[in-house]
């Protein structure tokens, strides 16, 4: 596979990329594949510096299914559920659109469900890696925590949107009604603009600016011709405090990685050391009812300190 040059997002020489999906996906299926694109970004980062890249190691993959379940926060979901959306995200496709030519391909190529190993096997397709490492790189840059932090397909999609617009250093931009319900792939959906600024636009806001992993908050005006709304003005602002940080609280899916985290230590360190007596003050911490997020992160930043392990908070 030839190798392309890594360019920002979006940006060729005759032009931009537009990237418009098949479908739109179930909540399952846009964590599974964010997830999938995380391992193979890891894998691409350790090895694009190497003279030789191992296209076949980026493209494929082994995760557990608790792997995915506990790390994606997703819930009651059964082993069977995630096989059926494996199933379909064979089947979808993105189109790859510029000035000059359009090029049509699915992500993946094959996926594996082993029920008896409880281990999903994955493959890229290798189209995809190519424009992947190459000029659409930055448009996939979704992290796991992102996504974590984000509960509805439409609030995905538009963060994401928005995120590759961040990453051609754009602050704001214009999308008419039918280009976003195009771009969300809900042209048949919300005919009443009332029940698309309720569920779409106003959710997608909330979900958006009220995540502690989101990198900026969002804003948007409408714009109208006549007395109808026939455009949407997007505003990308700066992050500042949100909800959690002014209330001295920790979101749901912050506790419950801070959980993960504190579980491992306790394993990991002897019952006398810092780390494991400061883990069990955090979990002692987060059986109240409303944990208080100054006492959370005060121990976890000496536990970082000792650690070197990422912050969580």
């Amino acid at each position: 596979m030839a190798k392309l040059k890594i360019q920002s997002f979006a940006k060729v020489p005759n032009g931009y990329v537009n990237i418009e999906r098949s479908r739109g996906l179930s909540l399952l299926e846009e964590k599974l594949s964010y997830m999938l694109i995380n391992l193979m970004q890891k894998r691409w980062e350790g090895t694009k510096k190497l003279e030789q890249i191992d296209y076949t190691f980026i493209a494929n993959g082994v995760i557990s299914f608790d792997e995915f379940i506990n790390t994606m926060q997703i819930g009651s979901v059964n082993r069977k559920e995630i096989g059926e959306s494996l199933k379909d995200l064979l089947l979808f496709a993105i189109g790859i659109k510029t000035d000059t030519k359009d090029k049509f391909l699915t992500m993946f190529k094959e996926f594996t469900a082993d029920y008896e190993t409880n281990l999903i096997g994955y493959k890229f397709n290798d189209s995809f890696v190519e424009y992947f490492t190459g000029i659409c790189r930055d448009y996939f840059m979704l992290s796991v925590n992102e996504v974590i932090g984000l509960n509805s397909t439409h609030a995905i999609r538009i963060y994401q949107l928005l995120k590759a617009k961040q990453n051609m250093d754009k602050k704001e931009f214009e999308y008419s009604i039918k280009e976003i319900k195009k771009q969300l792939n809900i042209e048949r959906k919300y005919d009443r603009y009332n029940n698309f600024k309720q569920f779409v636009l106003e959710m997608s806001k909330t979900q958006i600016n009220g995540s502690e992993a989101s990198q900026f908050n969002i804003d948007y005006r409408e714009i109208k011709t006549g007395k109808a709304v026939t455009a949407i003005k997007f505003y990308i602002l700066p992050k500042g405090k949100n909800y959690y940080q002014e209330n001295s609280l920790v979101a749901g899916y912050k506790l419950d990685q801070i959980t993960k985290y504190c579980n491992k230590w306790r394993k990991e360190y002897d019952v006398t050391d810092v780390v494991y007596i400061l883990a069990d003050k955090i979990l002692a911490e987060m059986k109240h009812k409303n944990p208080n997020r100054n006492v959370i992160a005060n121990y976890l930043d000496t536990i970082h300190t000792i650690t070197k392990q990422q912050k969580l908070l």
